[in-house]
């Protein structure tokens, strides 16, 4: 992807909380997807980080429960995850976009 300066980061909100994750890349890496479905949805959605933060907000429901319990590939299937497997999905996007991303608290 080269280094296009770019510098993005999102948040996630759960219902009525503050911000719970957030999420920080910088263009370059050229990370890969283990999972195919979430490399498809990456490409679906341009590869553009933009894009994929507003998929996440509008798209992906919220369910709340405690800890990691659906990951990303989970998330896609059920459309809908709590803010650790929807942060845990955008930064499996971001990868596989060519991003580096991190989890940030």
């Amino acid at each position: 992807m080269g280094n296009r300066g770019c510098r993005f980061a999102g948040a996630l909100r759960s219902a009525g909380t503050r911000i719970v994750a957030i999420l920080l890349l910088v263009a370059g890496g050229n990370a890969v997807a283990a999972d195919p479905r979430v490399a498809a949805l990456a490409v679906q959605l341009g590869n553009n980080p933009t894009t994929m933060f507003a998929h996440l907000r509008d798209q992906v429901g919220v369910d709340v429960y405690g800890g990691a319990l659906r990951g990303a590939s989970g998330t896609i299937a059920s459309k809908a995850g709590n803010a650790l497997d929807r942060a845990t999905l955008l930064v499996e996007l971001l990868r596989a976009a060519g991003y580096t991303a991190r989890y940030a608290n």
